[in-house]
């Protein structure tokens, strides 16, 4: 709510998906969803929006990019292995 009126509807995922809304509303984002804001467009990071609302959400998506990055690792150490490590 803002100024009496219903500005948003729905689960919490949804209300703070839309950052526009929470901030013209006078509102902030949970700390943790803040932090991986700052960390995708300040450090960018490939994180997903919404940001994750919870301690947990938020672990689950930075173990998914550590995942993401050693996958990316694994895959460009077998590339130069195949190419005789000519691309160093």
């Amino acid at each position: 709510m803002h100024k009496g009126r219903f500005v948003a509807e729905g689960t919490p995922e949804a209300v703070f998906s839309n950052t526009s809304v929470i901030r013209e509303s006078h509102l902030r984002l949970p700390r943790i969803a803040r932090l991986l804001e700052i960390l995708h467009k300040e450090d960018k990071l490939p994180l997903k929006n919404p940001y994750p609302l919870t301690i947990r959400g938020a672990r689950s998506e930075i173990m998914r990019l550590m995942r993401q990055e050693d996958e990316e690792k694994q895959s460009e150490h077998k590339r130069r292995i195949l190419n005789g490590d000519r691309d160093k």
